[in-house]
């Protein structure tokens, strides 16, 4: 780190209570107080602010208010240098004259054989600053000329070496990683001779490269290089200025067990009483667990049954009720989003029609009819049994036809 150089604070954020969000930040320092940096904190808890420092050493504090008041602080100690200077090339001459004769001495620079000026001259030093990069060749010729005549010149000359760039932070968009998220990398670097810089990410999943290249994300969801449930995730990243490279690693993150999701639907037609309600469920999950559902349903806003997909309604709602499910899924570790489904409400049943029989006035119709060698009975319709026979035993009379018959009716 350097005065009068950009540099990027960031940190994590999270409360048990509280989203991330709502939380207040502000970064500090001993010998400066709070910093007065403008600070965001993503849904994810992700901190990260920009801002210089003096050169010295700084303990640099992150302090995070909930919204009760209690706060939380944690704390790393840098060292800032001083402003990163510009190269530079210093010539000194050393002349002398047999005779001791004023002697009048110049400077010539060239950097990679072409002719450029000193930045400054005083006397028998002359300084070259900043016209030059990594590999250029500069030589100073020095050139005394003692005034009658007489002069001499001898040069020196040098190679720039190059400065490699640094890497201050490697980051990622999440604290907490699920399947199928995508993962993104960034990056804070520079270059003291303000080389063009080129980035490279090598993202590693459960301990091996998936991902080697330009790119600063990592599709979780992808087949090829995605990944899952309990693996590690991390990426390296290269950087270089053309000449020298430098490397640096992010954190580490654990991708988590996502929760579960379902839907839940109920009849779309008419339900009447008696009727039996099933719940349509559908259910959902990225790691691929099996999913559970549990169920709580409802009848004009109270709970009537928990255990079941379907509910009864010869012993658990009546016409004009109102009915419906909350369902929530569970993959074994964590319990999903419950889900409500729509409500619906319990119809009149229609009544049920009377027998209904016509006979035609004056005749009789029988139910049931048992008959022997000596006598029959009839049961009629409306109760009654009739009774005819041959009149044996004197039992009867009025027989009702000419037969020999003899008839008797009893009413019902």
């Amino acid at each position: 780190y350097y005065a009068e150089q950009l540099i990027t604070f960031q940190g994590t954020v999270s409360d048990a209570e509280d989203a991330s969000e709502d939380l207040t930040v502000t970064w500090e320092t001993d010998a400066l107080g709070d910093l007065g940096f403008t600070t965001d904190v993503t849904s994810e808890g992700a901190v990260e602010a920009f801002g210089e420092l003096e050169e010295g050493e700084h303990a640099v504090r992150l302090r995070v208010v909930d919204t009760t008041g209690k706060e939380g602080v944690d704390s790393v100690v840098i060292d800032v240098g001083p402003p990163n200077m510009a190269p530079s090339c210093e010539s000194t001459a050393t002349v002398a004259d047999d005779h001791d004769d004023s002697l009048t001495t110049t400077f010539a620079w060239t950097v990679e054989g072409s002719t450029v000026s000193a930045s400054s001259t005083s006397g028998l030093t002359s300084t070259l600053a900043g016209a030059f990069a990594a590999g250029d060749a500069v030589v100073c010729t020095v050139t005394t000329d003692d005034g009658k005549g007489g002069t001499d010149s001898a040069s020196a000359g040098t190679t720039i070496t190059n400065t490699a760039p640094t890497v201050s932070a490697v980051t990622l968009d999440k604290s907490t990683l699920y399947t199928n998220d995508t993962l993104t990398a960034s990056v804070t670097s520079s270059d003291p001779e303000g080389d063009t810089l080129t980035t490279t990410y090598d993202w590693y999943v459960a301990g091996a490269s998936v991902q080697n290249g330009t790119s600063d994300t990592l599709n979780g969801a992808s087949t090829s290089v995605g990944f899952d449930k309990s693996d590690d995730v991390y990426v390296i990243v290269n950087v270089t200025d053309g000449i020298d490279t430098v490397t640096s690693t992010s954190s580490t993150l654990t991708v988590s067990n996502t929760p579960p999701g379902a839907s839940v639907t109920l009849s779309s037609g008419p339900v009447y009483t008696n009727d039996t309600i099933p719940a349509v469920v559908s259910t959902d999950d990225d790691d691929g667990d099996s999913v559970g559902v549990s169920y709580a349903w409802y009848v004009d806003g109270s709970v009537v049954a928990e255990t079941s997909s379907t509910l009864d309604g010869a012993t658990d709602f009546d016409k004009e009720q109102e009915v419906y499910v909350i369902i929530t899924p569970n993959d074994g570790s964590v319990d999903g989003s419950s889900e409500t489904s729509s409500s619906v409400e319990i119809a009149n049943s229609l009544p049920t029609a009377p027998d209904v029989e016509l006979v035609e006035e004056g005749t009789t119709t029988f139910a049931q009819l048992a008959a022997s060698g000596h006598h029959s009975c009839v049961l009629e319709s409306s109760g009654g049994i009739e009774c005819w026979g041959d009149d044996t035993n004197g039992g009867v009379s009025d027989a009702p036809t000419d037969d020999g018959r003899t008839f008797l009716s009893r009413g019902g």
